[in-house]
């Protein structure tokens, strides 16, 4: 009976933990599709539409971003915000990364 407890508890362990790097695996690679289209937003540079949308394909799997071009403060005219966000699937409603990116008009 111990051991079936025993045996139980370790099978649940290390379910979660497959759980937990699958899913930060996840993220790393949708990290660095963003990341990508960062990259590309700083290559554009003033030339950037103020959103634009695709799909980019990464170990195997296509991943969807979106990028929304937005204005800072009046403090900062010379300034935008470039929100890149990437999702799993193309009808999610919830992105898997954001990351916000200033670039300079």
């Amino acid at each position: 009976m111990i051991l079936a407890i025993a045996l139980a508890a370790v099978m649940t362990t290390m379910a979660s933990a497959i759980r937990n790097a699958s899913g930060l695996q996840e993220r790393t690679f949708a990290h660095w599709v963003a990341l990508n289209q960062m990259a590309k937003i700083q290559i554009a540079g003033s030339r950037i539409p103020s959103t634009k949308r695709g799909s980019e394909e990464m170990a195997g799997h296509e991943w969807y971003w979106s990028i929304e071009i937005t204005k800072t403060n009046d403090d900062f005219p010379n300034l935008k915000y470039a929100d890149v966000s990437v999702k799993v699937n193309e009808d999610d409603e919830n992105s898997i990364v954001k990351l916000r990116y200033v670039v300079s008009k």
